[in-house]
């Protein structure tokens, strides 16, 4: 039988209007969508949207803000306190205001005193417009002459920042050469005033009560310790003057008085503090994990910061003690990495909240981090044969390693005595390097006795905190030049830099030098790279953020970067 080939007839009339209909119904669903879904304007931003540049800030959470009633609603008035450990870069964030700031939600530079600027061709010419009508908190205009004085302390890569006043109410900054982040770099120099040396006068949302004079800040004269109400409690508050209005165009901040407890007393009390601005220690959270099911608290987790802690060894330790020869040897850094399973680390030391890495560049500062590079896994037998290659051996059978004069490898570790995660990091790390035939033994230091031994190089190997204060890796050039403060493997400038260091130096310069977005990456990529092959400093993890407010706090819009809590505090509000 044969089949019909011929063409089968077309869809009748009510199937083509079903179809019409469907479309239609589809394109009404689309528009709504369009309007108040991730696409419209009706939405609410992400935390931290795509920029040119890509996301910089890995906020997991970020959108788990404090429930609070529409802005236009907020409470005004009352007391908020919290806790703290960073006082003193905190204080002159209250207290004072930038041109410029970088959004702690975003990562990206916003408009602040200054509203709006220009750039010329080659980026080293800006052109800032001041807001109008601005005050100091003593009702003082703010001057450009101000803005002026205060750029004179800016450098950049070792040189000044050249300003000066085009009108009263712009200014032109100069940079002595190119410098890829740019204005970023004013997020850290707050505007201080001329006319008076008053501690208790700032451009920032709050001012420092009256009382006598504390020990001045690190921003200049202007910047001074606040009165305190109790040893250790700093009182502040609202600045009448202060130029930021609320969406409804009244005043900010929301509160009248903002204490900060700066005792380093768990992450914070929940029945003595509203807040915690303080990332809350591994060791705290599960006591705050049940306040918060008995409805008292929020936490909030932020993921990793950009902080962790590291181990490095002094670069003149074998000249101190010529008996370790070894102790500075970069086999000896790498066979160090290769013993400690990084995983198990963040279980041990951290409870698990914690990031593994291996560089200083952690998983929050998403823009620079590279993910290429092998973790690896923590595995003592072959540090050990590592440690043999060196002519390291265990010539009396009790696990640990002689040299060639029978000098046991052995060394010291200074940690922070008030970190209670210092105690266990050393401790895991030595039960570790037990394993791969090194003793370690273990010194607790208050931080001003650890940072003396620092600075003086006396000392075999620390383990202590790395900050970094902006995700822009030209922003810390003290920890990545050779000649930087904060370049904790540096041995002075008497220490004959090796060839891979100099290479970091030379890649980070160019890095910091070009506004290339691509030659910047690649050149980061390449520090990092070298880094890991080499590593002076060895990192293991990156704790998690985590603070908590009270349900009093309302519109808290914490960050992993610190601030925590408190660098959006004129839009905290309280409920009575």
């Amino acid at each position: 039988m044969w089949r019909n080939l011929a063409r089968p007839a077309g869809p009748s009339s009510r199937v083509y209007l079903a179809f019409a209909i469907a479309s239609a119904i589809g394109l009404v669903i689309f528009v709504i969508w369009s309007v108040t879904g991730p696409g419209g304007s009706g939405r609410t931003l992400p935390a931290n949207p795509a920029g040119p540049e890509g996301p910089a800030l890995r906020t997991p959470n970020a959108g788990a803000e404090a429930p609070a009633p529409p802005e236009l609603a907020l409470p005004r008035g009352g007391t908020l306190t919290g806790s703290t450990d960073a006082s003193g870069d905190l204080l002159a964030r209250l207290m004072h205001a930038t041109l410029v700031r970088i959004n702690r939600s975003t990562d990206r530079v916003e408009p602040w005193l200054a509203e709006s600027w220009t750039a010329s061709a080659d980026n080293l010419i800006h052109t800032l417009k001041l807001r109008p009508g601005v005050r100091w908190s003593d009702g003082t205009p703010l001057t450009v002459e101000d803005v002026v004085a205060s750029m004179v302390s800016v450098q950049v890569m070792g040189k000044p920042l050249a300003a000066r006043a085009i009108d009263r109410l712009t200014i032109e900054i100069g940079f002595p050469a190119p410098f890829a982040p740019g204005l970023r770099i004013l997020d850290h120099h707050p505007i201080l005033p001329r006319h008076t040396p008053s501690e208790g006068v700032g451009l920032g949302p709050f001012v420092g009560t009256a009382g006598p004079a504390g020990a001045a800040g690190p921003r200049g004269p202007a910047l001074r310790t606040p009165a305190l109400r109790t040893p250790a409690l700093r009182t502040l508050v609202r600045n009448p003057h202060y130029w930021r209005k609320a969406p409804d165009e009244g005043s900010l901040p929301y509160i009248d008085e903002l204490n900060l407890d700066e005792r380093t007393v768990m992450s914070g009390s929940p029945g003595q503090h509203d807040f915690g601005d303080a990332a809350i220690r591994a060791e705290d959270y599960e006591a705050l994990k049940k306040i918060e099911q008995s409805g008292k608290v929020r936490l909030f987790e932020l993921g990793p910061g950009l902080d962790a802690d590291a181990l490095w060894i002094s670069p003149g330790a074998s000249r101190g003690d010529p008996g370790k020869p070894w102790l500075t040897s970069e086999t000896f850094r790498l066979a160090i990495s290769a013993a400690v399973d990084r995983r198990e680390y963040c279980k041990q030391v951290f409870f698990g909240a914690c990031d593994p890495i291996l560089l200083p560049v952690t998983h929050a500062n998403a823009a620079w981090f590279n993910p290429d590079l092998p973790l690896g896994r923590g595995n003592p037998q072959v540090a050990r044969e590592m440690l043999e290659g060196m002519g390291l051996r265990d010539r009396t059978g009790d696990g640990i390693l002689e040299d060639a004069a029978r000098q046991r490898v052995r060394f010291s570790l200074l940690i922070r005595r008030d970190a209670p995660s210092s105690g266990r990091a050393a401790a895991f790390l030595k039960e570790t390097l037990r394993a791969a035939g090194v003793e370690v033994d273990i010194t607790p230091l208050d931080a001003n006795a650890l940072r003396a031994r620092r600075l003086k190089g006396n000392y075999d190997a620390i383990y202590d905190l790395i900050r970094f204060r902006d995700t822009d890796p030209a922003m810390n050039l003290d920890f990545w030049l050779s000649s930087g403060e904060a370049h904790v493997w540096n041995g002075g400038p008497q220490r004959r830099l090796l060839d891979w260091e100099r290479d970091i130096d030379r890649l980070m310069l160019k890095n910091a030098g070009t506004f290339d977005r691509i030659e910047r990456l690649q050149a980061f990529v390449d520090v990092q790279r070298i880094y890991s092959q080499h590593m002076p400093a060895l990192f293991f993890g990156a704790p998690h953020v985590r603070v908590f407010t009270s349900t009093r706090v309302l519109n808290a819009t914490p960050s992993p970067l610190r601030p925590h809590l408190l660098w959006n505090a004129e839009n905290l509000a309280a409920l009575k």
